[in-house]
């Protein structure tokens, strides 16, 4: 399994509100569902493919959690 490496080249990272935005395709319609708490996942309307993620309190967030919440995605360099 490739893991989808998460840097500044395709997040933002809003440290006032300790919320991670995660951008994995262009934007067009979609929708997010929290599948897991403070977890938004954005899908495109049209296929339902992921386009980016949201987490609320990123910071606060143990990383083994989120490696196990969301494995497709290498969270390692957000801050680098």
């Amino acid at each position: 399994m490739t893991q989808i490496v998460i840097n500044k080249g395709n997040a933002k990272y809003d440290n006032r509100h300790d919320v991670l935005h995660v951008f994995l395709a262009p934007t067009r319609p979609y929708y997010g569902d929290e599948d897991y708490p403070g977890i938004v996942i954005n899908r495109a309307v049209e296929d339902e493919s992921t386009i980016g993620l949201t987490i609320l309190d990123f910071k606060k967030r143990n990383p083994k959690m989120l490696a196990e919440k969301l494995p497709d995605y290498d969270f390692s360099h957000v801050l680098d």
